[in-house]
């Protein structure tokens, strides 16, 4: 473990394990921000660290790179740093892998979390991030990877923080917030050879439900009258969601037309085939984990919260009168409005979501400009297929054929992706060869403490 002495150095701690991920759990503050002295509680956040790759140049003081891999709205796993394409990248780039878990998410939750959501914030995740990356380097360059709102994160935190000097790798990154987001599924129509078929049957339904009698379509869908007509619209959105946002390849080939065979059945009415595609009843209630406008928990309900506080991006349905309002693929009531009603229900005493993504909003638009004229080094990539695209910083490298954050998966990978994947090692490698002499960001007054190691 060559690289321990140097990634561990302000810890004090040497490597408790040799060939192996290791797991750590590092106290961070539940409050970067309180005053001194205000306490304000600790949060164990996990990290694993991989150096299967890191050289530090041979003499065991540091200066070699460290990519720091956020995975984004999900428990962290061994895997993540040790199987990933992150993991490829330290191959190619002789680098530390450090996979930190998100504030709040997976096991990184302080005791009672209800108690403690006003600490989940995008300003306390960054901090976070830059607390690991200035103690636990002497000297080394780092490149921060992330797709999708990880990889917003990570060129937000990059921005944010300029004296760590890190270089963003974001994939499919959200880089422009809005509270509402239809275009979405105009991205999504053009992965569904039924798009036509698909909006036809949301449109019966919404008439349906807006009848005087809903028992017919409900009946056809499956669901009682406990299931409320916007649980049933969210419901009917969520395989939709994944198909679009699924890695282009022969298995979401297959997905898809499973999907759009279930429309052209003659025999079946639009409210049965849709039922069938769609399999409504998979997602409401306890079942959904937050998917079908329930208050939902654990990570989905991290998720909302942060929806609902800080970044909206809300998929919607295109706004009455636009073109698109007449091909939608999702239910008229899923407006921005209605997932409002879904933040004050689920969460009572905070703001609604278009007043309190504000802030953040104006912030992101300055990260998004300085990224666009070039004034900090980064690497911004998107899929060709991606239903976020629309919302990526100008000038993204565009993968052709490629889904949502699909360069970010594990190797072997189709060709377009794999070129894209050798592009970013590339630039990668290039900056890191430019800043392996740039000195360390200064380390902050406290130290990380590390509670618990495990080695994997």
């Amino acid at each position: 473990m060559r690289c321990y002495t140097y990634a561990l150095a302000a810890l004090g701690l040497a490597a408790p394990c040799a060939g192996a991920t290791v797991r750590h759990v590092v106290e961070q503050p539940l409050d970067h921000f309180a005053p001194a002295g205000d306490g304000g509680g600790i949060l164990r956040q996990v990290v694993y660290v991989n150096d299967d790759h890191c050289d530090d140049g041979g003499g065991g003081g540091g200066g070699g790179p460290a990519i720091l891999y956020s995975v984004g709205e999900r428990g962290v796993r061994p895997a993540d740093a040790s199987a990933s394409w992150a993991y490829e990248l330290a191959r190619q780039t002789r680098a530390l892998v450090v996979v930190p878990e998100l504030r709040f998410f997976g096991e990184s939750r302080p005791a009672e979390p209800e108690r403690h959501l006003q600490h989940l914030r995008v300003e306390q995740m960054m901090a976070d991030v830059r607390r690991v990356v200035a103690n636990a380097t002497a000297g080394g360059p780092w490149v921060l990877v992330g797709g999708s709102f990880a990889g917003s994160l990570m060129a937000w935190t990059a921005h944010r923080y300029p004296e760590l000097r890190a270089l963003p790798v974001a994939s499919s990154a959200p880089m422009r917030l809005a509270d509402a987001f239809w275009g979405f599924d105009r991205a999504a129509a053009r992965r569904l050879p039924c798009a036509a078929a698909l909006s036809a049957a949301v449109q019966h339904v919404d008439r349906e439900l807006a009848s005087g009698d809903a028992r017919p379509v409900r009946l056809a869908l499956g669901l009682d009258a406990a299931v409320g007509a916007g649980q049933i619209a969210a419901a009917l959105t969520v395989r939709l969601a994944q198909l679009a946002q699924a890695p282009a390849g022969p298995a979401a080939d297959a997905q898809i037309r499973g999907f759009c065979a279930w429309f052209a059945d003659a025999d079946a009415a639009p409210a049965e085939a849709l039922a069938r595609a769609a399999r409504p009843g998979d997602y409401v209630g306890n079942r959904t984990g937050g998917y079908a406008g329930d208050c939902a928990a654990g990570d989905r309900r991290a998720w909302l919260w942060l929806q609902c506080t800080q970044l909206g991006l809300w998929q919607t349905a295109p706004p009455a009168g636009s073109p698109w309002f007449a091909r939608r693929l999702r239910s008229r009531r899923l407006t921005a409005a209605h997932f409002r009603r879904v933040c004050r229900r689920c969460f009572p005493a905070t703001r609604a979501a278009a007043g309190a993504l504000e802030d953040l909003r104006a912030f992101a638009e300055r990260a998004r400009r300085a990224y666009e004229a070039g004034a900090r080094a980064a690497v911004f990539t998107t899929g060709e297929l991606d239903p976020w695209r629309a919302l990526a910083v100008a000038g993204a490298r565009l993968i052709e054929g490629a889904a949502h954050a699909q360069d970010l998966l594990p190797p072997p990978a189709a060709a377009p992706v794999a070129a894209a994947q050798r592009r970013t090692a590339r630039a990668v490698q290039l900056w890191v060869a430019a800043r392996s002499a740039a000195a360390a960001p200064a380390p902050l007054a406290a130290v990380l403490v590390l509670t618990a190691v495990a080695c994997l």
